[in-house]
């Protein structure tokens, strides 16, 4: 077997007692110089005999009969035989089920790993809090508990019951999902990220001095300060599950009382019902991520609800969809050659375009004719485009309602009395010298004060320019304060959550709390397709509401909280 490079793997860190046997994997023999493996660790043995080798050769070959005593693989063999006959079957050498099941057997014997029946269970346990929350999560001694005896922390039961994989979601859902330690840049999960670094790295043939790992604490940046004067400092290195408490009942408690604790850092949104309608719906919604049209044609009568919501939503993606950029009208205006593409970022024409788009003919049925350019480098430009045009209604080149209630500063009319003068008869230097830097609020106040746009154009307008790199994105807490500003869809989505926001300072904080839970509910990989940001928050927020459709409410309460929470649990899996 071919190992160009040796891996010491991590999941033992299940409990302080494998942590230590981690780190220290060898034992030396008393009155001897031989070093002993511990037992279930014999693979560690492996990785130090093949770096050895790899430190004078690119590769090399390792033979597990040097690990071996000479009879072992026939008593294992004759084992495995007896066993099978035993319940009255017949062993045939083609049959794979037997033969994984025999090598299964073999390999673990071999690096003697328990062959405890709760053993399988405990490793998917931990598979899914480790692709979840990253190995950090394994120090609580809540989850050691809920590795160790399954059915007692996660069923609240003393008898041996099977635990299956949707009971552990739940508990991780009820327990886990807003805990500190799932953050990411965080006092605490650096320090634990550099242990688990360390650790990792450790390796048989090379001990580090114990004080080198007691190191990490001493570097002043990981001083924690907590955020409640009367918390100690130690509560931050000694983290619990938010209900210590063994439960009782024998089945997860229901949906409608699952409370996700409260902390300093990630207060869980007040209503969990409404927190998961909204995440259900992200979860519905994902196929969009793959294909901006999931469904070729229009559902039958007789079609599941689930089509038939997504195709409402595919019918007006601007009105409904929350990943902004996958709809249609701004996926026209991002194309090639728009506003926004590197050619014309910087330029007056493409801040005229962009005008345009966003107060005139953003989902309006203009910007979807085939061939309508997206691009005007003067008044001209647009007059030519629309004279084609010049028999339809005005509702054809603007919708008024695109952003809801009837906006009267909507209207053509607009490009030739103020757009115009805006965009080529002023100074931009905000767009034109690049060597000025201005933050997301400035240029969101400049626009303000531009006739013609109107508060949540300028808004979008501003959005615009910092997705495409010329102001920097603000932080939850500044876009917090614009919500509050806006008054708009945003802050009316978290009063649905039933957060309080009658105060700049409840926005904000209601603003900053939720993203944050966003950011750890949703997987890495779902993140990245998303284009998660403030920006998408924002958005889910606005559109929440809007997305409370006839559909929607059937398919909720058809599924049933619990069907819910099993659903929305697959948005933090990256698998």
């Amino acid at each position: 077997m071919a190992l160009p490079h040796a891996y010491v793997g991590m999941a033992d860190i299940l409990s302080k007692q494998l942590f230590k046997a981690a780190t220290c994997n060898q034992q030396r023999r008393i009155g001897t110089d031989h070093l002993v493996p511990v037992p279930g660790f014999r693979h560690y043995e492996v990785v130090a005999d093949t770096e050895t080798q790899l430190q004078v050769q690119s590769d090399c070959q390792i033979d597990a009969w040097t690990y071996l005593p000479g009879n072992f693989l026939k008593n294992q063999v004759v084992d495995n035989l007896i066993n099978i006959r035993g319940r009255g079957g017949t062993f045939y050498g083609d049959n794979l089920s037997q033969a994984i099941k025999m090598a299964t057997s073999l390999t673990m014997k071999w690096l003697k790993f328990s062959t405890d029946k709760l053993g399988p269970v405990q490793a998917v346990i931990v598979r899914l809090l480790v692709d979840t929350f990253g190995s950090r999560i394994l120090i609580l001694q809540g989850v050691h508990n809920a590795i160790k005896q399954p059915e007692v922390h996660i069923l609240g039961t003393k008898t041996r019951k099977k635990v299956d994989v949707n009971q552990i979601r739940t508990w991780i859902l009820a327990n886990l999902v807003s805990h500190p330690l799932t953050q990411k840049n965080t006092p605490e999960t650096e320090v634990l990220d550099e242990i688990y670094s360390w650790v990792e790295n450790c390796r048989p043939d090379s001990f580090q001095r114990q004080h080198d790992l007691l190191q990490i604490y001493a570097k002043p940046k990981h001083y924690a300060q907590p955020r409640n004067p009367n918390t100690p400092s130690s509560a931050v290195f000694e983290p619990q599950l938010s209900n210590p408490q063994i439960q009782t009942h024998s089945q997860p408690p229901p949906p409608s009382s699952i409370s996700i604790s409260t902390f300093d850092h990630i207060p869980a949104p007040p209503d969990p019902e409404q927190t998961a309608g909204i995440l259900l719906k992200v979860q519905l919604l994902l196929p969009f991520l793959d294909n901006i049209a999931p469904l070729a044609v229009r559902p039958r009568q007789s079609a599941g609800l689930k089509d038939k919501f997504l195709w409402h939503v595919q019918q007006s993606t601007d009105r409904l969809l929350p990943f902004q950029d996958l709809a249609i009208s701004r996926r026209l205006i991002l194309a090639d050659g728009g506003p926004y593409s590197p050619a014309h970022l910087r330029t007056r024409a493409g801040f005229f375009s962009a005008m345009i788009f966003w107060s005139v003919t953003f989902n309006a049925p203009i910007v979807q004719v085939s061939g309508f350019p997206t691009l005007f480098r003067s008044l001209a430009d647009w007059k030519e485009a629309v004279e084609q045009f010049k028999e339809k209604q005005p509702n054809f080149f603007c919708n008024t309602n695109a952003y809801g209630p009837c906006v009267t500063d909507r209207s053509p009319k607009n490009i030739e009395s103020h757009y115009v003068q805006q965009a080529f008869g002023t100074p931009l230097p905000w767009l034109l010298d690049s060597q000025i830097s201005v933050s997301f609020k400035t240029l969101f106040d400049t626009f303000k004060c531009l006739k013609g746009l109107g508060l949540f154009t300028s808004f979008m307008l501003a959005v615009d320019y910092a997705i495409a790199g010329l102001v920097r994105k603000p932080s939850p807490a500044g876009l917090g304060k614009i919500v509050w500003e806006l008054k708009k869809g945003g802050q009316k989505g978290l009063r649905n959550l039933h957060y309080n926001v009658d105060t700049e300072q409840e926005t904000v904080e209601a603003f900053c709390n939720f993203h944050t839970y966003l950011e750890n509910c949703i997987g890495q990989r779902i993140k990245e397709k998303m284009m998660f940001d403030v920006f998408i928050t924002e958005h889910l927020l606005c559109k929440d509401s809007r997305l409370e459709l006839k559909d929607f409410k059937q398919l909720k309460t058809m599924y049933g909280m619990k069907k819910i929470e099993d659903s929305i649990f697959s948005l933090s899996d990256d698998v």
